[in-house]
């Protein structure tokens, strides 16, 4: 099969994504995703997409875990009630939800977790619009409170609060270099992260 160079190379991605296993929940979300892409996108007939029931990875406290016998991760948690329903993986977003609720009402929370913590309730169609937009006003975000303050404010519908959160906060921090782009600061980790959101 032939395809132009930019297809060839998210493919060859792709294909290595597919191909991963383990018992770490977003490397098993990461397979899951790119299966269902190679199959639907690419005419991939023979691409396994495996069953995933993420509960298996959720907490009684509602919250996910990286792995089945880890600790709640409020990150992870925020991007498997983002992603979780349109990968189709099992998911009691009913805890998910009062995790989110338990974790807004905590007194010691920061402005870090808050903005996580909306963004999580945001993506399970909750509204706190009005928090969002309080978030979104402040001046002491750092990049990564923009990123997922933009993403709970496009998940609410407000595309054109996130586009201007984007153009003030997060855009003046994109480095583009040889048709590619990534968002400055931080580890190579961090910033692959960042770039993904």
């Amino acid at each position: 099969t032939f395809m132009s160079l930019e297809r060839g190379k998210v493919y060859s991605t792709l294909a290595g994504l597919s191909l991963g296993n383990g018992s770490r929940l977003d490397a098993i979300l990461a397979n899951r995703g790119a299966s269902l892409l190679l199959r639907d996108s690419f005419a991939e007939h023979d691409a396994t997409v495996a069953d995933v029931n993420a509960s298996a990875w959720q907490l009684s406290d509602g919250g996910m875990a990286l792995l089945p016998y880890g600790g709640d991760d409020l990150a992870l948690s925020a991007k498997v009630a983002d992603i979780g329903p349109a990968l189709g993986v099992g998911l009691a977003t009913d805890r998910l939800r009062s995790y989110f609720e338990s974790t807004l009402a905590d007194g010691k929370q920061d402005i870090h977790r808050r903005a996580i913590t909306l963004y999580g309730l945001s993506a399970l169609h909750e509204s706190y619009l009005r928090e969002v937009r309080d978030m979104a006003q402040r001046t002491d975000l750092n990049i990564d409170d923009s990123l997922y303050t933009a993403l709970a404010l496009d998940r609410l519908g407000a595309k054109g609060e996130a586009r201007a959160l984007w153009t003030r906060d997060i855009q003046p921090n994109i480095d583009r270099r040889d048709n590619q782009a990534s968002l400055k600061g931080g580890s190579d980790d961090e910033v692959s992260v960042r770039t993904a959101l």
